[in-house]
């Protein structure tokens, strides 16, 4: 046998047989298992892969980069990566007691390994992570799946009783806790759970007891397990097998486990830093690593690229995130929407303070950014033709006068160096939100994804993008539209190595997903005449009014959030078999930094909106603001405004209620990246939906 071919990861072999012609053999640890179908419901049952044919004399594969590449194993890309940068520094905690380069990250996830093996971790059973961003989320991620078991993420904002169905679901050996409150909460509430959980491992250090046990133990008993056992659980796993089980956060029942297999997370982390031209980066993780976005980026795309990962502290999305980003200024930066129009609503509070001749200047650098953006979008001019002009010239030095300092100011500036380094996902970016960073020469590119395509679908890629679409397929990626309506609106559909290969033990909803092996996400948009694809909703939140026409809510809201974005935090539209549209609003109010929970005093912008448009009104409270008459008025007219620029009548909405309190996480309205929990919202709230129709 002769070595012949040595691809990036994956080793080609061949031999003579009898008949004088060549086979190929991939490593053994790296083997694709045969498959009759792309997708399964069953963890055991290995899928067939989106990939061009091998050539049987040759063994190229009959297909042009990204579809052709090599799968490989989770283990075989952290291998690689640790030979090629094992003294370059990989993961720093936040207080900076951990500070591992790459070789030292990689003992940690075989020592973490070993030591669940130890603890019982059977073959495709799951590894349950619940935890804060930490270093040892990352290790327990990989190590699962080097132990040979299934890594699953937990939200750490889950109730007990959710946790004890992902726990039974998985199902999970082994639990990954925060600490001892966080596990003391959970068996106080569902003491079932330890019917199912062999181990509970407290990443604090406390006392080992029972089934109960510090991190630090049960590295201790991994060093009783050889490194060959890890050498033959690595040969049980095949590439199109799954190693991941991603849990939906639940927004329309229980939560659904995608499962995601070894190529669809090798695949996917290698298109996406080719794609996005990442190497050797520096990010900081702070996004809950429950969510694949976060949990793809930060741990394995960022790995694929040798990043240097820092940690948030725990109150980054509390309030301390660029206290973070100036301490670590990342050269990349992804936020959700409500992550960027929170930092913006503190710049524009902090402008609006400006006099003079400050705030000329200020005006004159956005203007200048703004000019010079939209000059480059058109792309009716090149690069050096561009340079030439006096948008250029202005916008030069406006940049190296004054918004040079913002960027640093907020810790970004070395996001800003190369373009698509600050991105938005998990749910469309308001167009005011982006055009208000563009004048600060922050571009965000958006990214469109979900569980179930490895958060990657399409982007915003390069200068030429057009504000308000989510941009055009990434590279390897295939998506059309099912089901267009006369508008060319239907229902989004990929088909590509990084779509999911099914839902865990669910055979009806997995089926349901896919169309001629088609995955359907569930999203309506429609494509352009360049292949830009703009959103119109979800395809379950459509809303029948009574008088049988379709509406999107999502356009609506972004009308009506656009006229009234001082005041208003979030509008949620509601005419489902009803004779018109209503909507229900929450103001803006203050955030209790301790508990996370909203109060019901305004936010300072939000008073002094109040004081605008009525004068002396003065409002402390939600139930100050009801009760005075000209400021329901200015909310009307607001809605009135949005109602003028309606596709049609049906889309106008008609009445409004004021919410008692505000949207949060912990209230059970919003989810992990503070998505709205429309069937949550209207359950709880149905006693004010009615009386808005009562009449």
């Amino acid at each position: 046998m002769t070595i012949v071919k040595l691809t990036q990861f994956t080793r080609l072999l061949y031999r003579h047989s009898n008949n004088g012609s060549y086979q190929i053999r991939r490593t053994y640890s790296d083997k694709i298992l045969p498959a009759s179908d792309y997708f399964t419901w069953n963890t055991a049952n290995p899928v067939k892969l989106h990939i061009g044919k091998e050539d049987s004399l040759t063994g190229n594969i009959v297909d042009s980069a990204p579809e052709n590449y090599p799968p490989i194993l989770v283990q075989s890309m952290m291998k690689k990566v640790v030979e090629e940068n094992r003294d370059r520094r990989a993961i720093v905690s936040c207080d900076g007691t951990i500070d591992w380069n790459y070789g030292q990250y990689y003992q940690e996830v075989q020592k973490a390994a070993k030591g669940f093996i130890s603890l019982g971790l059977t073959p495709q059973h799951g590894v349950g992570i619940m935890a804060h961003n930490h270093p040892n989320w990352f290790v327990s991620s990989l190590a699962s799946i080097f132990a040979g078991g299934l890594s699953c993420g937990i939200y750490t904002t889950n109730s007990p009783a959710t946790v004890k169905y992902i726990c039974e679901h998985a199902p999970l050996d082994l639990l990954i806790l925060q600490n001892t409150q966080m596990l003391e909460l959970m068996l106080k509430t569902e003491p079932d759970i330890e019917k199912t959980v062999k181990s509970f491992v407290l990443m604090e250090d406390v006392k080992s007891s029972g089934n109960i046990i510090s991190w630090n133990e049960m590295l201790d008993r991994g060093n009783n397990v050889d490194d060959s056992v890890l050498a033959e659980k690595e040969k049980e796993q095949a590439v199109n097998k799954a190693c991941m089980l991603i849990y939906t956060s639940g927004t329309t029942g229980p939560p659904k486990g995608a499962m995601l297999s070894h190529d669809n997370v090798t695949w996917s982390s290698r298109m996406a830093i080719e794609h996005y031209n990442w190497n050797q980066e520096r990010l900081l993780s702070y996004l809950p690593l429950s969510h694949v976005a976060a949990c793809l980026i930060d741990c394995y795309m960022s790995m694929y690229a040798a990043t240097e990962i820092h940690f948030a502290d725990q109150e980054a999305l509390k309030g301390t995130l660029v206290e973070n980003l100036k301490r670590v200024r990342p050269t990349r930066f992804l936020g959700v929407p409500r992550v960027w129009e929170k930092i913006a609503e503190k710049m524009q509070e902090v402008g609006r303070s400006s006099k003079g001749v400050k705030k000329a200047l200020a005006t004159w650098a956005k203007k200048s950014a703004t000019n010079y953006h939209t000059l480059v979008r058109h792309g009716n001019l090149t690069p050096d033709q561009i340079k030439r002009t006096d948008q250029y010239f202005q916008y030069w030095l406006a940049k190296k006068l004054i918004l040079s300092r913002i960027h640093e100011a907020l810790g970004l500036e070395n996001a800003t160096l190369m373009p698509e380094s600050t991105c938005s996902s998990a749910a469309p970016l308001n167009v005011d939100t982006f055009l208000y960073f563009q004048s600060l020469d922050i571009v965000i590119y958006e990214l469109l994804g979900c569980t179930e395509s490895v958060a990657q679908t399409t982007n915003m890629a390069g200068p030429l993008c057009k504000p308000g679409s989510a941009g055009q397929a990434f590279i390897g990626v295939h998506n059309t539209i099912l089901n267009a309506d006369e508008n060319g609106i239907g229902e989004i559909a990929t088909k590509s190595r990084n779509v999911f290969m099914g839902y865990h033990r669910d055979e009806v909803k997995t089926r349901e997903a896919f169309e001629e092996n088609w995955f359907k996400s569930g999203d309506l948009g429609r494509l352009d005449e360049d292949q830009f694809l703009w959103m119109s909703g979800r395809l379950k939140e459509l809303i029948i009014t009574a008088g049988g026409e379709n509406i999107a809510p999502l356009p609506i809201e972004n009308n009506i959030m656009a006229e009234l974005s001082e005041i208003l935090s979030y509008i949620i539209v509601i005419g489902d078999t009803r004779k018109y549209l209503s909507c229900l609003i929450t103001l803006k109010c203050k955030i209790d930094q301790e508990s996370g929970l909203a109060t019901n005093e305004l936010e300072e912008k939000a008073v002094k909106w109040c004081n605008s448009v009525a004068p002396g009104s003065n409002p402390v409270t939600i139930e100050d603001f009801k009760k005075k008459e000209l400021l329901q008025k200015a909310i009307k007219k607001g809605l009135e405004r949005a109602n003028e620029i309606a596709t049609a009548n049906p889309c106008k909405v008609q009445k409004f209620t004021i919410l008692p309190e505000e949207l949060s996480v912990q209230g059970g309205e919003l989810g992990p990246t503070l998505k709205l929990k429309r069937h949550a919202i209207t359950t709880k709230y149905q006693n004010l939906i009615d009386e808005m129709y009562a009449n």
